[in-house]
């Protein structure tokens, strides 16, 4: 069987208005509990990243996927450092034809179904998107997604 692999750097990746910036930025933002100082990443070096870290406090991902049978899917986030990796879906939507701006939240109450569907909303990842808190937000993100029939195929959009 011939296996699919659709890598994904440099992903964007929601970091939660609750991060905790420890570096002098470009840009304020208001957060109801505090300011926090974001920084224009362009506009730092590498060694600035690594010494003024931004902590993640909650982390959301939101996906579109063409293809022809969800099933086929699986779909993991990778942190820069590649240390931790987390299952958003695998195996799920059966037949259903696409990932339509599905949003992986552990805060939601809806579980990725397993039925054919075409599946778009906001959905609990089958791994814990809080894995990640506490890390360095600053780095190149994967989303892997690997088709594992070659029957068929897709995108992401």
């Amino acid at each position: 069987m011939k296996v699919k692999n659709y890598i994904v750097a440099f992903l964007s990746v929601f970091i939660g208005c609750n991060a905790i910036a420890q570096i002098e930025g470009v840009a304020d933002k208001f957060n109801e509990d505090f300011w926090v100082k974001t920084p224009v990443l362009s506009e730092l070096t590498e060694e600035e990243k690594k010494s003024n870290a931004v902590y993640i406090a909650d982390v959301n991902i939101t996906i579109n996927v063409s293809h022809t049978f969800n099933r086929d899917l699986d779909i993991f986030l990778i942190s820069p450092d590649g240390t931790k990796i987390v299952e958003l879906s695998t195996g799920n939507g059966f037949r259903g034809d696409g990932y339509l701006n599905v949003t992986f939240d552990d805060a939601s109450g809806n579980i990725l179904p397993r039925v054919t569907t075409v599946l778009s909303g906001t959905y609990q990842p089958e791994g814990s998107l809080s894995d990640f808190n506490g890390d360095n937000a600053f780095g190149e993100w994967t989303l892997e997604i690997t088709d594992t029939a070659n029957f068929d195929g897709g995108s992401i959009d």
